[in-house]
């Protein structure tokens, strides 16, 4: 069976660094009608990129057959919504609810925002960018509409001018495609494949200043990365042509869409990061290539939600995710060696790349001419004109018998086997690569790559693994995959990973079952129903470079637009007017009015006492409360001291010690104690208690048998005449017999 050649840009250099896509997002609101028009720009994600619907069999038939060129075949999306895509799922939500809709899908593959731009400003014809691949005479353009770029103009502005909703999603391939391919074309050769002069962009002398200085801006944050040198160079001059661009063109395409429909409802969708989680191992060193990727497209998402002039007339919502090459990764890791458990997508993913499928198309182009060959006489008998008719209907189980030949099973034993050997030839390849956490980058940055070269030996290899196994299998014999064949060395295993990383990846980004168009066409919706939520996801989540800054300095060159704002002067502070532009932010200060001074107000003095403090008079301010006397402290007087005497106890009352007072404030300075009666009158014995005892030593005293101490004289003299005598001994029985009551 006759080889064919694999489609011409399997695995281009393109694919080195990056691969072309593009985001859009988009609902919108119309008029209480039975029509509904609905029109979408952008790039390839609108139109669910690699989808079946994206290339028509007709037009799918005349590449294979060599009878065209992928340019003179619409093969980028234009006005192409495959069933999925969530232009078609905005329609059918539109659909509910107005009797006829109608969706113009307007996006074309790796459009950058300067080719819209050209679409919509006859005035433009964009870079050399845009010449190559949109514009000039095998663009891309020239098949999108017939009467090439001025009906293509005339189509796109008639449309926007009619549409009730218009969605834009463009941003992403002019950090993409372009970036990748200027890149490694001035590693490889020395020089840029296209102008990288931020100078190009702008019109007058202020704004090509003001953008060198932005361009500075820009090179101080690559250089946080990559330090200084030849890379830190071609990174600043490749991402300021970039994002200045980008910035500069945005603003043109919204200036554009409003002039030709003032009243359309307009949704912008911010851009994901298609190199998300991508690092290249540079001698040794792990540069994070996505993450500078996704600096400078949050950069651009900032600028679309929160700085554009045309914010606050347009809605902005950002959905989706930045994860899609891990997933379409994580996928591919999890392969189990049957090719028929693949997910469509993914098969999707292999079939796609640029202008033919790949494996399908191969297998089905081998099953062409093995009818051909094989059945080719007996094609009308069977009411076919052509092989690839015969083989569209055995596709599809359509086929019957001739001269008792059962041609559908004879079909499905040859044609099935053969497409998963080649799906499972491409899967089994796919997840060795997927295990690549980083890509070592050591030999293209060196130059010791010749891409082209290495490009060529894969896409050979490839092809004639993926060929053999398909033939094998058609003849049920086994097959194995070599993968030393298609990868026998880290060059070639440099140009497959960033194949499978960033087209694969990204194509599966554009799959509606993998990666949401559902998810964006809810958020369309939702920002149109509840534009309070339109800046939901407006801000990066790691914005490091100040894209407002940046702004300022454009917005600097082109004429700023400035709202006031005043501060009413106080007392000690001047008043003053805030002007600030509503387009870049920029700020400052002018008409200062003189503050309006203190009113004073007396703080009256606080005289001291005997222990507080008192204060001297002190004066503020009546209207903002500011000290303008302090008061001082004025020491407290202290008490003055007066003695309370105290005096002994007897031996019939308490008796208070010796205290002191103030004689001014009567505070008591030091407390009076009571001392208890020292002695007990009647207690002779000393014991406590009066008893007929204490009597008895009495009246033993007065009749001199025996004396009583000296010190309890005082307490045998009952009846208090200071001598003792048997009167005392009397009282003192009475007392106890309880015949008088004291003593």
């Amino acid at each position: 069976m006759k080889t064919t050649t694999i489609t011409r840009k399997l695995f281009s250099l393109v694919l080195v660094l990056c691969m072309v896509l593009s985001y859009i997002i988009v609902p919108a609101n119309a008029e209480e009608t039975d029509t509904f028009n609905y029109v979408s720009l952008g790039a390839s994600n609108t139109n669910g990129y690699g989808m079946r619907g994206y290339i028509t069999e007709e037009e799918l038939a005349l590449l294979l057959s060599g009878q065209v060129n992928k340019n003179d075949v619409n093969v980028y999306g234009y006005e192409r919504t495959p069933e999925g895509a969530y232009p078609d799922l905005i329609r059918d939500h539109y659909a509910e609810i107005y009797d006829n809709v109608t969706v113009n899908q307007l996006g074309i593959s790796s459009m950058r925002v300067e080719e819209l731009r050209i679409l919509l400003d006859d005035s433009y014809m964009g870079d050399d960018y845009s010449s190559w691949r949109f514009t000039g005479s095998d663009g891309w353009f020239k098949s999108a509409e017939p009467g090439g770029i001025d009906a293509l103009r005339t189509a796109y502005k008639e449309k926007i001018t009619n549409a009730d909703l218009v969605t834009v999603d463009i941003g992403w391939n002019n950090f993409g495609v372009y970036v990748c391919n200027q890149l490694v074309d001035y590693l490889s050769n020395g020089r840029y494949k296209w102008t990288a002069d931020i100078n190009t962009i702008f019109e007058t002398d202020a704004e090509d200043q003001a953008a060198q200085q932005a361009k500075a801006i820009i090179g101080s944050y690559i250089k946080n990365y990559v330090g200084e040198g030849e890379m830190a160079s071609a990174l600043e001059d490749i991402f300021a042509y970039s994002i200045l661009g980008y910035i500069h063109n945005f603003d043109i395409v919204m200036e554009k869409i409003y002039e030709l429909n003032p009243d359309a409802e307009v949704v912008v969708l911010g851009i994901q990061n298609l190199m998300y989680g991508v690092n290249v191992d540079i001698n040794g060193t792990k540069l994070p290539l996505g993450d500078i990727f996704g600096n400078f497209v949050n950069m651009a998402n900032y600028y679309a939600s929160s700085c554009s002039p045309y914010q606050t007339k347009y809605k902005y919502v950002k959905a989706g995710t930045n994860e899609h090459v891990n997933i379409f990764l994580d996928s591919m890791k999890n392969y189990d060696g049957d090719a028929k458990n693949l997910d469509q997508n993914v098969k999707d993913c292999f079939d796609y790349y640029d202008d033919s499928l790949f494996i399908q198309t191969r297998v089905d182009y081998m099953a062409v001419e093995l009818v051909n060959s094989e059945y080719g006489k007996y094609l009308p008998m069977l009411g076919y004109d052509s092989a690839q008719a015969f083989v569209a209907d055995g596709k599809q189980g359509k086929l019957g018998s001739f001269l008792g030949k059962n041609l559908q099973e004879a079909f499905d034993e040859v044609y099935w086997p053969a497409l998963n050997a080649a799906y499972d030839t491409l899967a089994v390849l796919v997840k060795e690569i997927a295990n690549y956490d980083t890509v070592d980058a050591n030999g293209l940055l060196s130059g010791t790559i010749n891409i082209g070269s290495v490009q060529d030996t894969l896409k050979k290899a490839l092809e004639a693994e993926v060929q053999e196994n398909a033939l094998a299998a058609a003849d049920k014999k086994q097959y194995t995959v070599d993968l030393e064949k298609v990868l026998p060395d880290s060059n070639t295993k440099i140009v497959a990973a960033m194949y499978v990383r960033y087209y694969m990846g990204n194509s599966f980004f554009a799959h509606p079952d993998a990666t949401g168009h559902s998810e964006i066409k809810n958020a369309v919706i939702d920002v149109i129903d509840n534009p309070e939520n339109e800046k939901g996801q407006a801000l990066a989540d790691y914005l490091i470079v100040s894209v407002k800054q940046i702004h300022k300095l454009l917005c600097g060159a082109t004429g700023h637009s400035y709202n006031s704002e005043i501060t009413a002067p106080e007392c000690e502070e001047q008043g003053y007017t805030t002007y600030t532009c509503s387009e870049c932010g920029d700020t400052y200060v002018d008409d200062y009015v003189d503050a309006l001074g203190h009113t004073e107000a007396i703080d009256e003095a606080v005289a001291p006492d005997c222990e507080n403090t008192g204060l001297t008079e002190g004066k503020h301010c009546s209207v903002c409360d500011k000290v303008l006397v302090a008061q001082e402290v004025v020491d407290a007087l202290g008490h003055t001291e007066d003695i309370d005497k105290g005096y002994d106890a007897t031996y019939k009352n308490d008796g208070p010690t010796d205290g002191a007072h103030c004689s001014v404030c009567d505070k008591v300075l030091v407390p009076q104690e009571i001392i208890p009666v020292l002695m007990k009158l009647g207690d002779v014995d000393g014991d406590g208690e009066v008893t007929i005892m204490d009597a008895t030593l009495v009246q033993r005293h007065v009749a001199k048998r025996s004396a009583i101490a000296e010190n309890k004289l005082v307490c045998a003299d009952a009846d208090k005449d200071s001598t003792i005598e048997i009167m005392d001994a009397t009282m003192i029985q009475r007392f106890v017999a309880q015949l008088i009551p004291t003593l």
